[in-house]
């Protein structure tokens, strides 16, 4: 169940940052435009400025008035294009927002458990038959007590080491090997 909730958060947060990444990237290229317009009436704005500096400088006082009226002319057509370039709904700001679904904000406060374990019995479908009770003994064989049990030679080790051992166990071995424990070596 997890693994189909994750899969199913991860699919919506997938579908959330393409759509905010399509609109930033549209939000993006609106303001991209907005500022090459803005540079463009600040060339204009220079160009002007440069008219003037140089009318002050080399133009006669009529000339300068004359040349006044047409810049002014250029600087109220600036002013315009900007007061329109302001109104545009490019220049207004723009602010990136997600708003969670209630569900998911509510999550935490309303899902506080994955679900209940619950232990549902029913009966088998198994019936049995009984017939006739059958009595049984458990017949056991007569072990002989330890008293009883007579031990006898049957075969003779030789160890190839001289020296004395300190046998601790010995062991025969599925195979029929003799396993010897050492206690010094």
């Amino acid at each position: 169940m997890r693994e189909i909730i994750n899969d199913h958060l991860d699919k919506i947060e997938g579908t959330v940052l393409e759509d905010l990444s399509r609109k930033h990237d549209a939000s993006k290229v609106l303001i991209e435009n907005l500022i090459d317009k803005l540079n463009e009436r600040k060339l204009k704005a220079n160009a002007i400025q440069e008219e003037i500096s140089l009318m002050k400088e080399a133009a006669s006082n009529l000339q300068n008035f004359i040349g006044m009226r047409d810049l002014e002319k250029k600087v109220n057509e600036e002013g315009k294009t900007l007061v329109i370039l302001q109104e545009d709904e490019n220049f207004y700001n723009s602010d990136i927002h997600l708003s969670y679904s209630e569900i998911l904000s509510s999550f935490t406060d309303k899902v506080s458990v994955f679900g209940d374990v619950l232990v549902q019995t029913s009966p088998r479908n198994l019936s049995l038959i009984l017939g006739k009770r059958i009595q049984s003994q458990i017949v056991l064989p007569k072990v002989a007590g330890i008293e009883q049990i007579k031990m006898r030679l049957q075969q003779k080790i030789k160890l190839k080491n001289s020296k004395g051992f300190d046998i601790s166990s010995c062991e025969i071995l599925d195979h029929g090997k003799l396993l010897f424990l050492d206690w010094e070596t």
